[in-house]
Formats: C-alpha cells, structure tokens, sequence
C-alpha cells in the first residue's frame, strides 16, 4: 500500500515515510510509466529502501516492446522482474524483455573501478586510521551507514535480506 500524500492533507505521521509519495512526484512518477512501453532501454538508478513498494510492477514491464533491454545498476526491489545476476551468466529475459543485472558491475573494469572506489573511499579510511573505528563512525554518520558486516555478522538490512540471512542492527557498542 502507497499512500498519496496531498498539500492539504492531515498529519500522516503514523505511516512509514518510504510509504508516502508526494502528490507531485507521484504525478510525475505515473507520466514517467506512460513512456515505458516506448522505452528501448531502461536503466534503474532508484536506489530501493526497506519495505519501498516495487515502482514497476510487472504488468508494466509486459507493456514493454519485444527487444527492450532493463539494467538495474542499483539493485533488486524497484522492477519487480528483476532479481541478481552473475559475472557468469549476467543475463535472463521475462515477460520477452532482456534483463541485466549484476551485483558487482565494478569488476568488469576492475583497475577503473579500483581508482574509483580509492578516490570515493579514501577520505573514509583516513579517517579511521587517524581516529580509530569507533571514533571515526561515531563522527560521520555516513560511514557508520557504510558498515554491511561485522564480527562475523551481517549488520546491514540489504545485505541481509539479499542474502536470505538474519540481519544484527549495527550498534557503535559493537566496536568495544
């Protein structure tokens, strides 16, 4: 269930924020799904939240043309006909459309990517060399974010669920 959040609409604060689309968007959002079946190529770059409702459902994929191609770069959970794919076997087709969706794109290019990821991450692990662990994700909350394992458990809700495991919330005391 998505609920539609109006300009003049009352308190919607017990509903789930990733439950709740702007009027605006979701106007924008349903003229963006009338182009879809037109659509050669349809590259997903919606990075999906916990319990986020599937943007595209199939019954729009199967409006697609015959020849068209999805790559989904972030992950599972926005087109609801895509799940992972290997390096090995990086493509299916559903509902006549090819789909392409690999975890770990980075390591088709893996000295670009390595530069990349090194110029992205760096700052991060000066930071921890400089503070410690602890110190450093108690200071920026996005490297605390950043954190998928620990201990020998996942603390990370996607990592988890894409792995059909249990997830152990990431708590600062877990560093001591």
């Amino acid at each position: 269930m998505v609920y539609i959040k109006q300009r003049w609409s009352a308190s919607f604060q017990s509903i789930p924020p990733s439950l709740i689309i702007e009027e605006s968007y979701l106007q924008t959002f349903l003229h963006t799904l009338e182009y879809i079946a037109q659509t050669d190529v349809l590259l997903n770059t919606i990075y999906p939240q916990p319990n986020q409702p599937c943007l595209i459902p199939r019954s729009v994929v199967k409006t697609m043309k015959k020849d068209a191609v999805i790559i989904d770069i972030v992950g599972v959970g926005v087109i609801e006909t895509m799940h992972y794919t290997s390096l090995l076997d990086p493509i299916y087709f559903e509902e006549g459309i090819l789909h392409y969706n690999v975890a770990n794109m980075p390591a088709l290019c893996p000295k670009t990517s390595t530069k990349a990821l090194l110029m992205a991450s760096g700052p991060y692990i000066q930071a921890i060399a400089n503070k410690g662990l602890k110190k450093a994700f108690a200071d920026d909350p996005c490297l605390m974010k950043s954190i998928c394992t620990l201990k020998g458990k996942i603390v990370d809700d996607e990592v988890a669920r894409n792995h059909n495991t249990e997830c152990q919330p990431f708590e600062l005391s877990m560093l001591d």
